[in-house]
């Protein structure tokens, strides 16, 4: 074949494989693309927040269609393993109890060598580190597995002796959404997302946990008619310098009440900083609202949220949630990027200052200071336009 031809070969299959077909043999042999077809176990490892781990729910829906028979288990952090329950596209779902740690050295060992057996006990054919850390890398060469994804600067160990990974992942710097960035960690072994669907991230509640957030609200509020339309407000994330003001989110509520009528549900995590923020924001409240702010457990977040005619709130881990449930959405973005974060599926909901040009600066506050002006200067008004797009009156939910 002449260099042009070679060339022209090389140019279709990789127009193929953006549009999510399979590439050509000669674009799998360029782009080193490993044989999958005799993977029988692979293990996906994401140690992250909650968040980013609903984000990684695509990547399993995309490998488990181009191999039904694989067994693909996942391996995350304490606390966030509520975003891969239920996921059928998963076996085993192993979880990491950083808060061994708390224990001493020898409670730490113990979790260590219990994950690491765990691990060994698997014997994985592939491994998928999802970040960029030592321990997915370090995880993944003590289980075992012959091939060996990576993420970030190709590293070598013992004086090039050790190669953690057998496939580096070069990430995007920015305005790459992290749903994207996880798949790209399936892409560099050559597979390639078929349906724009399979990279909707999604929930798997189970109906009781739903069915326990609406007993909970029955129980705080006895006269509340769970059969009208109603919102879920989460003025809290768990990086506070991404919370818009009580002040400005009680405003809001108020005209949420008193101009669309809307009945709303008032929801936060249960640590001590964004209970400190919610009752700012109670200090503030001048209309009704049914609070369970620091009651629910993450299914039962998820349930509640699956629910509602609406969600509003911040960059955060429940935005996501309602983004994955498709539940409509409007949320608050100060410096961080919705390029990067941003809920997918659902950008019409986001909602910016818009006259700050150094945002999104993706720093903790101006300065780092943790307090962000382009959040204190996003008035009510702003947000209550978006809210009045995209709430529907109506006495029904279901």
């Amino acid at each position: 074949m002449s260099s042009v031809g070679a060339d022209r070969e090389c140019r279709e299959a990789a127009c193929i494989a953006g549009g999510g077909r399979e590439a050509s043999p000669l674009q799998r042999s360029y782009g080193n693309h490993p044989d999958l077809s005799q993977v029988r176990r692979a293990l996906v490892i994401l140690f992250a927040n909650i968040g980013d781990v609903l984000l990684a729910s695509p990547l399993f829906a995309v490998l488990k269609s181009h191999y039904p028979a694989m067994v693909v288990d996942a391996l995350v952090n304490r606390g966030t393993e509520t975003m891969l329950a239920g996921n059928p596209h998963i076996g085993t779902l192993h979880v990491l109890d950083r808060k061994a740690r708390d224990g001493g050295p020898l409670a730490r060992l113990r979790e260590e060598l219990r994950l690491l057996g765990a691990v060994r006990r698997g014997r994985y054919d592939l491994t998928i580190p999802l970040t960029g850390g030592d321990r997915g890398l370090i995880l993944g060469l003590l289980s075992g597995a012959g091939l060996r994804v990576g993420v970030g600067r190709r590293r070598r160990w013992l004086g090039g002796m050790i190669q953690p990974a057998t496939h580096w992942v070069n990430h995007a710097h920015g305005g790459r959404h992290y749903v994207e960035r996880h798949l790209d960690c399936l892409r560099r072994i050559g597979v390639f997302p078929r349906d724009p669907k399979d990279k909707q991230p999604r929930l798997y509640e189970s109906p009781a946990e739903g069915q326990a957030a609406l007993d909970l609200v029955a129980g705080v509020a006895p006269g509340f008619d769970l059969r009208r339309r109603f919102a879920v407000v989460h003025p809290t994330s768990r990086w506070m310098f991404k919370s818009w003001p009580a002040a400005s989110m009680a405003r809001l509520m108020a005209a949420m009440h008193g101009e669309l009528g809307i009945p709303m549900i008032l929801t936060s995590g249960p640590d001590a900083v964004e209970m400190v923020h919610v009752g700012q924001l109670r200090a503030r409240l001048t209309v009704p609202v049914v609070d369970v702010a620091g009651r629910l457990t993450l299914g039962q977040l998820a349930g509640l949220i699956r629910r509602a005619a609406l969600f509003v709130g911040m960059d955060s881990a429940p935005m996501h949630m309602a983004a994955a449930v498709g539940t409509p959405l409007v949320a608050v973005f100060g410096p961080s990027c919705p390029g990067d974060w941003g809920p997918w599926g659902a950008a019409a909901g986001v909602v910016t200052h818009g006259g700050f040009a150094c945002q999104p600066c993706q720093i903790d506050g101006c300065g780092g200071s943790k307090i962000s002006e382009c959040l204190l200067d996003l008035t009510p008004e702003r947000v209550l336009e978006r809210v009045r797009r995209l709430w529907i009156p109506g006495d029904g939910v279901w």
